[in-house]
């Protein structure tokens, strides 16, 4: 009884005495059928996964570029000491002075001022203490 043999190159197999070779061979209607059928599979696929690598290095450039402007944000005020805050304010009108302020409440702070207008000027009932 012969022993039944595979080659390492993949190309010749031998079993038990019989010799088989890799050869050239027209495909039959069905199996042009199942490549066709696969190519088709195929193409969405590689359409399918080309779309999502697109979508994922756009997010991913979407989140790179936040990034990027939290640190250039952070490095701007390290580097002068200073950044920009809500802070809480109040208006006042300071009638001698006839001016409209905001004040900063955390230092007591004039951080903006303006003339009165005309209304402003004239005041409500209730500023006029009747």
């Amino acid at each position: 009884m012969a022993k039944a043999t595979k080659k390492t190159n993949g190309r010749i197999v031998q079993v038990d005495g019989d010799l088989e070779r890799f050869l050239k061979c027209d495909l039959k209607p069905e199996e042009l059928a199942a490549h066709a059928q696969r190519l088709a599979e195929l193409e969405a696929e590689v359409e399918e996964k080309t779309a999502a690598k697109k979508a994922a290095a756009k997010n991913a450039q979407g989140v790179i570029d936040a990034l990027a402007f939290e640190r250039k944000k952070l490095a701007e005020e390290h580097r002068q000491r200073w950044g920009y805050r809500d802070v809480r304010c109040r208006a006042q009108k300071d009638m001698e002075a006839g001016e409209y302020q905001v004040v900063r409440e955390d230092l007591d702070v004039v951080v903006e001022r303006r003339p009165l207008n005309d209304s402003e000027r004239q005041g409500t009932i209730a500023e006029l203490g009747a």
